[in-house]
């Protein structure tokens, strides 16, 4: 297997994270899907590096569950460090990120129903990890 490149581009992108183009262009254009390097003008590439896979792995379960808008202010906090780390979101909208030794903490803290969804972030980093082994295994 070769080395993985340092940057991907906006298809690769979508092969590794499981999101369509148009749903990565429209994040794009929304802010909330920044890519590493971004566009410089006509007929240039935006590339995303491996931080980048993640949050748009990320990204890509809050959508699925109807909550990235909501979420999305802790996008640029998420990346390959985050991998003991939790998303944390309640019924009011109201997302933080914990470590996640806090998991029992914040079910507690949450007790009565309110705490609405857990993103086990290590998962999200084990999928774009083991996307890119596959992407990458040679033919």
């Amino acid at each position: 297997m070769g080395a993985l490149p340092g940057r991907f581009t906006a298809y690769q992108a979508c092969l590794v994270t499981g999101i369509t183009y148009r749903q990565l262009d429209y994040w794009a254009r929304e802010g909330l899907a920044i890519p590493a390097t971004p566009a410089q003008g006509s007929g240039s590439r935006r590339r995303y590096d491996y931080d980048d896979l993640i949050r748009l792995r990320v990204a890509r379960e809050l959508a699925d569950i109807h909550c990235l808008r909501a979420a999305a202010p802790l996008l640029p906090e998420i990346g390959k460090a985050s991998t003991d780390q939790i998303l944390v979101g309640g019924r009011r909208g109201t997302w933080e990120l914990r470590p996640l030794s806090q998991a029992a903490t914040a079910l507690v803290e949450q007790e009565g129903g309110v705490m609405t969804h857990v993103l086990v972030l290590g998962r999200a980093i084990a999928d774009v990890g083991s996307s890119l082994l596959e992407y990458m295994a040679p033919v």
